[in-house]
């Protein structure tokens, strides 16, 4: 019986030591996330990007403002997503 309680002891403290890193992790997104639209204002990819963003502001719970960077065939805008920051808080379309 002894052996049976500590067998059970020794795995629910295993589980607890390797479940304790799930609940430290923060919330994400916890502040806006930037929407590059790498084209002008009023085009399909601009509306689009629109659109996407208002309908993800729903499920995430945070701000995604587009912000339209024009230029050399979408490079600029891309040149400023690989310049960001990687943790997820810049995306383009």
């Amino acid at each position: 019986m002894k052996k049976k309680m500590f067998k059970f002891l020794m795995i629910s403290v295993a589980i607890l030591l390797l479940s304790a890193p799930i609940w430290a992790v923060e919330k994400y997104p916890d502040r806006p996330i930037d929407f590059i639209c790498t084209w002008g204002v009023g085009g399909g990819a601009d509306q689009m990007a629109r659109t996407i963003g208002q309908l993800t502001e729903k499920i995430l719970g945070v701000a995604i403002p587009v912000s339209n960077i024009p230029g050399a065939s979408g490079n600029t805008g891309l040149a400023n997503l690989l310049a960001a920051k990687a943790d997820g808080y810049m995306v383009t379309l």
